[in-house]
């Protein structure tokens, strides 16, 4: 992604404010999908880049959805207990943020990775859909340390042209409790490298 725009109007901030010893430019927005347009889901994107005088310092690409999930444990349990699969779906709300000093990364490209790969909430009209969903989203039950886990390698692999060894990847998680009277919160912060050794891929970043 083009930085140039970003670069520019930082460094006119600095330019106009000599007491200033660095800027930085944030874009955000909702994103509304064409085929939906009436939902008004949590969908949204963020980009900024901050300059100090001697050049750029921190670049972020951020990406925000809402996803419905089924957790491993009270699933599994129940498959032991009473030999049928009872449990219970929970919201969840999880963004991915990828911090760089020389790459932005496309975030309407990182919003349908996270999408992809997760059971992400929409506006289903038709039984059969919903029913598609729900047997998608039971079927890949995980825990929630090991969901942050899978979406920020696959940010990683996906990106790896794109991404150095030290560039961070930061993901969080709220996931709002049904049975429970406190919701579960993840965050796991990273290195590109680190995400790549663990899931023992060998890769070649550029």
């Amino acid at each position: 992604m083009k930085i140039l725009r970003y670069k520019t109007l930082a460094m006119r901030v600095l330019s106009e404010n000599e007491y200033a010893e660095r800027a930085r430019v944030v874009f955000t927005a909702r994103v509304i999908s064409e085929e939906n347009a009436e939902f008004k889901g949590y969908r949204r994107v963020l980009v900024s880049a901050t300059l100090n005088r001697s050049g750029v310092r921190e670049l972020v690409s951020s990406a925000s959805t809402v996803a419905v999930v089924v957790y491993s444990c009270a699933l599994r349990v129940s498959e032991q207990i009473y030999s049928k699969p009872y449990t219970h779906t929970l919201e969840l709300r999880i963004t991915v943020t990828v911090k760089s000093s020389k790459h932005l990364l496309n975030p309407l490209q990182l919003l349908n990775l996270l999408g992809s790969a997760l059971s992400e909430v929409t506006n289903y009209l038709e039984r059969e859909d919903e029913a598609r969903f729900l047997k998608i989203s039971f079927e890949n039950s995980m825990f929630a340390e090991d969901m942050a886990r899978l979406v920020a390698t696959r940010v990683v692999l996906v990106y790896s042209n794109q991404l150095d060894l030290e560039d961070t990847v930061i993901t969080t998680m709220r996931s709002f409790e049904t049975l429970h009277e406190y919701d579960l919160y993840v965050v796991l912060k990273t290195r590109s490298g680190e995400l790549v050794k663990s899931s023992g891929v060998l890769w070649v970043f550029q």
